[in-house]
């Protein structure tokens, strides 16, 4: 009897495993072509612009995201990807503001990341920033003053979750580039994964046991 139960309930859990939907990331990497279509490199561009996320390359994952700053100007947003200077990347999203004429985010200026647009909003988001050398520090903010995340690194994403639809990018000291944004979507159907498929043999040898026991 017991058998017959551990194996009816693991039985269970294997198939809302195989059914229930799985998981894929919905990606922005900022600082390339095509991200929106037509956004040029090393190029401003306007406050407001629409950014689709990307399940892979060239495929949309269903979730947009909008970016915006208080910097004056018809075109105050930098698209900047230059290679690799020293051991900084020069690849994201900056402002046409920066005093030093790197077309990078200051103290002082932002960008303002309008994130209700994206599907799953409150499910470990992530954040890097890039061109982040000593003493470059930057840090992302709720519209509450909140610090959900920060660093003095580049190329690290940053996990956070939060209710907020519009979150804050700015530097602490020196200069940074926005570099990437990042989501979980969910996904109908999707490929079983081993554990899933692994939990169903069990359940499926256990009702074996109980049919030759039987006998």
């Amino acid at each position: 009897m017991m058998l017959r139960q551990t194996a009816f309930a693991i039985g269970l859990g294997a198939v809302g495993m195989l059914t229930a939907p799985s998981a894929q990331a919905c990606l922005w990497s900022f600082g390339t072509a095509g991200q929106p279509p037509g956004l040029a490199l090393n190029a401003p561009f306007a406050s407001g612009t629409v950014f689709a996320g990307q399940a892979s390359p060239g495929t949309s994952c269903g979730s947009t995201l909008s970016l915006t700053t208080s910097d004056s100007g018809a075109l105050p947003l930098f698209n900047k990807d230059l290679p690799s200077v020293g051991a900084s990347d020069e690849t994201g999203i900056g402002l046409v503001s920066d005093p030093t004429g790197q077309n990078e985010v200051t103290p002082g200026h932002s960008i303002q990341i309008n994130i209700s647009g994206v599907l799953n909003p409150t499910m470990g988001l992530s954040v890097n920033a890039q061109s982040v050398t000593s003493p470059d520090a930057w840090e992302l903010l709720d519209p509450a003053g909140n610090v959900l995340a920060s660093g003095t690194d580049q190329g690290v994403e940053h996990t956070f979750t939060t209710s907020a639809t519009v979150l804050t990018f700015t530097a602490t000291a020196g200069n940074v580039l926005l570099a990437s944004f990042d989501s979980p979507e969910q996904s109908g159907g999707g490929v079983p994964e081993p554990a899933s498929l692994a939990l169903l043999g069990t359940a499926l040898i256990g009702f074996g046991v109980m049919r030759r026991r039987r006998r």
